[in-house]
């Protein structure tokens, strides 16, 4: 059971960084008008603060 759990466990974790990669957080914050203009501050900027 534990290894069930940690292969979950490992599986979300990559689907996770695959949604919160660099690009696809710059494309979102683009979609949603966090980013309106390019500079040296990036979207993932945000987030890795977060996490």
């Amino acid at each position: 059971m534990y290894r069930e759990a940690s292969d979950d466990l490992t599986l979300f974790t990559q689907e996770l960084q695959r949604s919160l990669s660099p690009q696809a957080l710059q494309q979102l914050a683009k979609k949603v008008g966090f980013v309106q203009r390019t500079s040296k501050f990036q979207a993932k900027d945000l987030f890795s603060d977060l996490f």
